[in-house]
Parts: C-alpha cells; sequence; structure tokens
C-alpha cells in the first residue's frame, strides 16, 4: 500500500520497523489493511478446521503466529511512538483504531473452531510428535481463550467484550495524562549549593533540558 509519500512503513514485511518514516497518516490504513487480512486468515482456518480431526501445527498455530508477526510489523511501531514521540495527530490515528484491534484480538481468541480444534490436538496422538515448546504455546492458546471469554453465554460475552474495549480506552487514556504531567512538571534550581556534588554530566544534561524548555528565561542558573 502507497500513498504520495511512498509506501506505507508499517506495512513492511522484513526488517526492523522504520521509525523515521512512519507518520500518523499511515496508521489507520495499515491497521485496515492487516485487519482484514485477519479476518480472511480467520475464515480459512475456520473453513480448513471444520472436522477438528484435521487439525495440525501448521493450519493452528502456525498460521495463526504467521499473522501475528503482521500486527508486530504494523501496530508495535505505533504503540512504540505512542511513548517516545507522542503528538496530538499520531494519539488521535492510535484512538480511532484502537477499538478495531481490541475486537479483532478478542474475535481470535473466542474463536470455539480454532478452541476446539487445539483441545483437540492436545488430547490426539499427535500431541506427543510436538516439541516442549509447541506443547506450551498451545496450553498458553487455549488458556489465552478461556481468559478471554470464550465460555461465557453469548450475552455475557457481548458485556465482557465491551468491558474489555473500555479498559483498553482507559488505559491509552490514562497513559496519555502520565505522558503530559511528566512532560510539563520542570524543577528550576538557582542556588547552586542545591546541586552540590552532582556529577558534572548531570548538571550540563538539566542545563540543556532547561536550555531547550526555556531558552529566553534570563532568571535560570545555567550549571
Amino acid at each position: 500500500m502507497t500513498d504520495s509519500t511512498g509506501p506505507n512503513p508499517l506495512l513492511q514485511r522484513s526488517g526492523l520497523p522504520a521509525f523515521d518514516r512512519v507518520k500518523a497518516h499511515h496508521v489507520e490504513p495499515a491497521v485496515e489493511s492487516v485487519l482484514a487480512r485477519s479476518n480472511e486468515v480467520l475464515e480459512r482456518i475456520e473453513a480448513d478446521l471444520d472436522d477438528p480431526t484435521q487439525t495440525t501445527w501448521d493450519n493452528t498455530i502456525g498460521t495463526l503466529e504467521a499473522l501475528g508477526r503482521d500486527w508486530e510489523q504494523a501496530w508495535s511501531p505505533v504503540t512504540h511512538l505512542m511513548g517516545v514521540k507522542n503528538s496530538d495527530e499520531l494519539r488521535e490515528a492510535h484512538d480511532s483504531v484502537l477499538p478495531k484491534i481490541v475486537a479483532m484480538g478478542l474475535k481470535l481468541r473466542q474463536s470455539l473452531t480454532v478452541y476446539r480444534a487445539l483441545k483437540w490436538l492436545r488430547n490426539s496422538d499427535q500431541w506427543a510428535d510436538c516439541t516442549e515448546v509447541q506443547q506450551r504455546i498451545i496450553d498458553d492458546r487455549l488458556r489465552d481463550a478461556e481468559l478471554a471469554g470464550i465460555a461465557l453465554e453469548p450475552d455475557d460475552q457481548d458485556r465482557f467484550n465491551e468491558i474489555a474495549a473500555e479498559l483498553s480506552q482507559l488505559a491509552t487514556t490514562f497513559s496519555n495524562h502520565v505522558l503530559d504531567a511528566t512532560k510539563a512538571w520542570e524543577l528550576v534550581i538557582h542556588d547552586p549549593d542545591d546541586v552540590e556534588g552532582m556529577p558534572e554530566t548531570l548538571l550540563q544534561l538539566a542545563a540543556q533540558s532547561h536550555n531547550d524548555a526555556a531558552p529566553d528565561d534570563d532568571s535560570r542558573l545555567d550549571a
């Protein structure tokens, strides 16, 4: 997927994230693209596993892990930038797609077809052919499904999903508030005695930070 500035860096499939090229306007199209792929992959998995006896590692966890790598490439850079290069534009882009991402995560974990297939695999003769790591991953996947409310009645599951979405938004809002409060806080020291004993490198860093924040403040104390 491309725009006027070139390929969307959040949709690259290999290499390290191109943080220097990620812009707020890349977020929504990248997420929509991966969401569409996620729905297609889940539909294919569920169709293949209509008969649980056809379950294998590759057509369950193997396929889901490949999908997870798509999300790592498209979404993890966004959440990282929210912490280190936060902006109003990025927040708006992040918040606009967050409910869809939470819903997709729940949809993947609440797939009864996948859950039943993995339970069949764990109780089948194929279980002995799985490595210890694979067995642990399958057990964790089953646990995650149960913690995601897969056993709830439909109405209760809907309410569970509403709460999960609300908690996700609250966590993001809280994080933004903490970041804003941290950025707004400052301590200006005027008495040299108050910094006696501090390393010179720390004094230089503090002076530089204050100079950057208030370059025209003649009342500051340069370390």
